[in-house]
This record gives C-alpha cells, structure tokens and sequence, in this order.
C-alpha cells in the first residue's frame, strides 16, 4: 500500500495524460483538415435548406 500515489499525484497524471490525448486528436485534426471541412460544407448547406 504504500507504493500508490497520492490524490494530487494521480490527479496529475490523469490530467496529463488526457491532455496528451487532445494534443494527438488535434494533431490528427490539422495534418487531416478534410472531415472538419466536410462537416462546415454539410452544416452551412442544411442551415441554407432550411432557411429557404
């Protein structure tokens, strides 16, 4: 028992590692920008279906 971290220690690293994780996506996200613009193009083209 005396080996697990404390409160503040694991909390630390919960922390950064789904910072991590965010960092990787976002990467992912802007070496891959074609599904964002896809989904702008789909969203800006229901908004004009509907407003007309």
């Amino acid at each position: 028992m005396p080996n697990e971290p404390t409160l503040k220690e694991h909390t630390k690293k919960v922390f950064k590692e789904t910072v991590d994780i965010y960092r990787k996506d976002l990467i992912a996200l802007l070496n891959n920008p074609l599904p964002i613009a896809i989904a702008a193009a789909v969203i800006v083209l229901f908004l004009l279906a509907i407003g007309s």
